[in-house]
């Protein structure tokens, strides 16, 4: 119970900074009724997350005596189905936005990390549907919805795409599970397993070095930045 008030807690926290914890509520239900484990107190989270949106829409009404003004509207069709839109001189296109989504999860997440994650991700494919998938997909949801929704968005703001973290993460540690126990089949010494697994640790912690220094070298990183 503590976890779930705490859950609702940071949900309503989280919804008054921004709009990309929308998403959670009904992923919660979808993923609950997966798995077969469905309650009615897990609307509460849609609840919240629409109180929420509400409060922020009531707070523009008392600012300016209207839910949603001109600029809001135009901003939000802006993000959404804006035609010509660019960033960068690079027109947004499908195939622009995939090309440099693939750019930034490659420096930001690590190559590694991508290899590891789609090991998991191949080796699963024909598996039967478990709890770690459908705990997977929720968070691939979560990581891959604003992308989405607001695609314009994303391929200004390359920060949202943080949120595919988490997904990344567990899938990429699943991944390393599976190169483990495939190396143990082998017939792979202790020894052997221990050196691919550095080896690997290695090639993580130093793929983006370079990268880094150089996003530090831009003072980009510095409050007040533009």
């Amino acid at each position: 119970k503590l976890f779930f008030y705490l859950l609702n807690f940071s949900l309503f926290i989280g919804g008054l900074f921004g709009w990309t914890i929308i998403y959670f509520g009904p992923l919660l239900i979808l993923h609950s009724i997966i798995v077969g484990k469905f309650q009615i107190k897990l609307l509460i989270p849609t609840l919240i997350t629409l109180l929420t949106i509400f409060l922020q829409l009531f707070h523009t009404f008392i600012l300016t005596g209207s839910f949603l003004t001109a600029g809001q509207i135009s901003l939000i069709k802006f993000r959404l189905i804006e035609k010509n839109f660019s960033f960068g001189g690079i027109q947004f296109t499908l195939i622009n936005y995939i090309k440099q989504e693939i750019s930034w999860f490659q420096a930001y997440f690590t190559r590694v990390i991508l290899i590891l994650s789609s090991i998991n991700i191949f080796f699963n494919l024909n598996k039967r549907f478990s709890l770690q998938k459908a705990s997977l997909l929720f968070f691939l949801g979560l990581g891959v919805a604003h992308p989405i929704v607001f695609s314009r968005y994303v391929f200004v703001h390359d920060f949202l795409n943080v949120y595919l973290l988490p997904f990344l993460a567990v899938s990429a540690a699943l991944g390393l599970l599976i190169i483990t126990d495939f190396t143990k089949k082998l017939g792979a010494n202790r020894i052997f397993i221990f050196t691919l697994l550095v080896i690997i640790l290695f090639t993580f912690v130093f793929e983006r070095i370079k990268f880094t220094k150089a996003l530090l070298n831009t003072e980009m990183n510095k409050p007040g930045k533009e």
